[in-house]
C-alpha cells in the first residue's frame, strides 16, 4: 500500500524493517523517527493513527509528541542542574573572595594607626562604618561616617550621641583635595595640629598654605606669622 510503511527500526547496523503490521504513512514524522531498538511490542490502540516513537528505557510505544516533550524536558532539567551547579560554584567563589577581603580588612585595621591620613582614602573598603552601639574604639583607628573618614583621637567606648561630626575631641576628619593636599580644618588640640612644613588647602580662599611652625593650630589667613602662602 502506497500510503503505509513498515515501522522503521534502528539498530547498530542502520535501518531495518521489522515484520509488524503496516503503519499509516502519516505516522512517519521523519525518516527513521518511528522506533528505536528492535521490538516486537505492538503499538497500543490508544496511539492508533498518531505518530509514534519507541521509548527504549520503558520499552513502550509513546506518541511522537510526548517523546519530543520528554526529550525537551530532560534537556531543560539538565540545563537547570547545570545552572544550579554554576550558581553554587559562584557562591563558593564569592564566599572565598569575601573571606580573603575580610582578612585583608582585619590586617589593615590592625595597622590603621601606622597608615598616613593621605593613604587612608585609597583603602576606603577597609574602614568599618562608625557605630554608636557601645563599640570600643582605640586611638589611631579609622572609621567611615556619612561618606567621610575619621581617625579616632583617643580611646573610648562609642555612644549614639557622640557622632564623629559632633565630637572633635574623639574623632578628627581625614580630608584631602584632588591633588593630595590636606584640607585645613580647625584643630581641636595637639593631637590634630599641623606639622611644620605641612601644606594644606584652605577652603576659605581655595589657596595652599605651608605651616611655618610645629603644632600649628592657627587659621592660615588669620596669622601670617604661622603660615606661608604657597599658591595664589
Amino acid at each position: 500500500m502506497a500510503d503505509t510503511i513498515k515501522a522503521v527500526l534502528i539498530n547498530s547496523t542502520g535501518h531495518t524493517y521489522h515484520d509488524i503490521p503496516d503503519l499509516p504513512k502519516s505516522w512517519e514524522i521523519a525518516p527513521g523517527r518511528l522506533a528505536y531498538p528492535l521490538t516486537e511490542t505492538p503499538v497500543p490502540d490508544n496511539l492508533a493513527g498518531k505518530p509514534v516513537d519507541y521509548d527504549g528505557a520503558s520499552q513502550t510505544w509513546v506518541s511522537a509528541e510526548a517523546a519530543v516533550a520528554n526529550e525537551l524536558a530532560a534537556k531543560a532539567q539538565e540545563a537547570a542542574a547545570q545552572a544550579q551547579q554554576a550558581a553554587s560554584d559562584a557562591q563558593a567563589q564569592t564566599a572565598a573572595v569575601n573571606k580573603t577581603l575580610d582578612g585583608a580588612k582585619s590586617s589593615i585595621q590592625t595597622i590603621a594607626s601606622t597608615i598616613p591620613d593621605k593613604a587612608a582614602p585609597g583603602l576606603a573598603f577597609a574602614w568599618p562604618a562608625w557605630s554608636g552601639a557601645g563599640v570600643k574604639y582605640t586611638k589611631g583607628q579609622i572609621v567611615s561616617y556619612s561618606g567621610q573618614l575619621y581617625r579616632v583621637a583617643q580611646d573610648h567606648t562609642s555612644q549614639a550621641d557622640w557622632l564623629p561630626t559632633a565630637t572633635a575631641a574623639l574623632y578628627s576628619l581625614i580630608a584631602y583635595d584632588s591633588q593630595g593636599y590636606r584640607i585645613w580644618i580647625k584643630p581641636t588640640g595637639a593631637q590634630d595640629a599641623y606639622a611644620k612644613d605641612e601644606i594644606v588647602r584652605y577652603q576659605g580662599d581655595g589657596k595652599l598654605y605651608k605651616s611655618k611652625v610645629a603644632g600649628n593650630v592657627w587659621e592660615p589667613t588669620k596669622d601670617g606669622a604661622q603660615w606661608d602662602l604657597v599658591s595664589a
